[in-house]
This record gives structure tokens, C-alpha cells and sequence, in this order.
């Protein structure tokens, strides 16, 4: 379950980000390891997602 020991990847970076001093190599390393998943989906699914996009924007 997710709490204040617990949260998600995106909100323990942004406290870390807005701790007095960040270690700014740590806060890249957790940007690049949250984006990796969103990445990879798209390699991998990017034709059907730009094809869904392009025929809903036809006009017909």
C-alpha cells in the first residue's frame, strides 16, 4: 500500500528534488528509471498508437 514511507517513484523524486541540497545524479538516475516503462511501451506499441491517433483525426 502506498504511504508517506511508501510512495510512488514520482513522489518520493519530487521530495527529493526539494530537499534543501539534491544529490542531482540520484534524481536523474529515479527520472530515467520512472521513464524507461513509458519508453519502452511506445518502441513497442508506437505504430498502433500514432495509427489510432491519425484515424480518429480524419475527417470523413
Amino acid at each position: 500500500a502506498l504511504n508517506q514511507q511508501n510512495p510512488t517513484l514520482q513522489v518520493a523524486l519530487g521530495q527529493l528534488s526539494a530537499s534543501y541540497t539534491p544529490d542531482q545524479s540520484i534524481v536523474m538516475a529515479g527520472a530515467l528509471i520512472s521513464t524507461l516503462p513509458l519508453l519502452v511501451v511506445f518502441v513497442v506499441f508506437g505504430k498502433k498508437i500514432v495509427g489510432g491517433i491519425m484515424s480518429g483525426a480524419v475527417k470523413g
